[in-house]
């Protein structure tokens, strides 16, 4: 089982200097030279063209990755963690970190992400969207499989009535999602009241993310004119959600990028959202987008 304290200290960080890239060859040598006995020669090419990610146990190095651009596609490679800290949940991270690296970068959309996988890391590979593609091969006298997936370029429009199913299924789709929506087909009036409400005011705008013409993820944004601030608007963000089948993509960044990006237009000085406490992961995403729990939310139920 992950020791929770090791978690909480675990980073991935984006190598930009010699330092670093010397102790991820460190690691690399440790994993695959020493433990793998792969030739030295296979295992140091492309290196300069590579984009390079080491993750930290506090100060320690403990795992790394790297992926680079091809004629076939974006590959991700190299992944390796110590022996000492398998087991930790550190591939995961390595591999969540790569792809939202990959969906940031300009002309990584609409590629084809690959990489060969040892056998054992397959399931990890397959959590995240990957496929098998062709036949198991021998790779430095290692078995391997090629696993491929298509990183698909999000489009952002304004909800309409017909998506509102969607929006609902998506917002009830997890624990407390489920306690607090009714998804069920016809859906209850009170959601189709609301939108009607919602999209009639320009204060409010309720967008919906797609992805090759499917809805994946949906968010509401809320201008609030303010006399603080000098007269501040304050953009709000709720009901961020990404469909179930597309996590694990970076869409979560993707459509923060977006909102974001939403609220500068409409003249917003601050942007501001709530996290519930029993989504401890959800505050650590949000932290890493930049935004500061610089306040304590209280809230008062009035009932139905």
């Amino acid at each position: 089982m992950p020791d929770t304290k090791t978690e909480k200290r675990l980073k991935v960080q984006y190598i930009d200097n010699d330092e670093l890239l010397k102790k991820s060859y460190a690691i690399r040598e440790e994993v695959f030279i020493d433990e793998q006995r792969v030739a030295r020669e296979e295992e140091y090419e492309f290196e300069e063209e590579s984009h390079h990610f080491i993750a930290l146990d506090g100060e320690e190095p403990c795992g790394v990755a790297r992926w680079r651009a091809t004629d076939e596609g974006v590959k991700l490679e190299r992944f390796a963690v110590r022996k000492a800290y398998r087991g930790k949940g550190i591939g995961s991270l390595l591999v969540q970190s790569v792809l939202d690296h990959i969906q940031r970068h300009p002309g990584a959309t609409n590629k084809k992400l690959y990489l060969n996988a040892q056998l054992n890391a397959l399931p990890l590979y397959v959590k995240f969207g990957f496929r098998p593609a062709g036949e198991r091969f021998m790779e430095c006298g290692i078995e391997h499989q090629k696993m491929e997936k298509l990183l698909m370029e999000l489009t952002f429009r304004v909800a309409t009535e017909n998506d509102i199913i969607e929006i609902i299924k998506m917002l009830s789709d997890d624990k407390l999602g489920s306690q607090r929506e009714r998804f069920e087909e016809p859906l209850p009036e009170c959601y189709t009241r609301a939108f009607e409400v919602i999209s009639k005011d320009p204060h409010q705008e309720l967008t919906v993310a797609e992805e090759n013409g499917e809805i994946v993820g949906t968010f509401q944004l809320s201008f609030i004119q303010y006399l603080t601030y000098q007269g501040g608007i304050r953009a709000q963000i709720e009901a961020v959600r990404v469909k179930s089948s597309h996590r694990g993509k970076g869409y979560g960044h993707k459509i923060f990028e977006y909102a974001i990006d939403r609220a500068k237009e409409k003249g917003a000085h601050l942007v501001q959202l709530t996290t519930d406490k029993k989504r401890p992961d959800a505050l650590e995403f949000y932290k890493a987008l930049g935004f500061v729990a610089s306040h304590e939310g209280m809230k008062l139920h009035l009932g139905a």
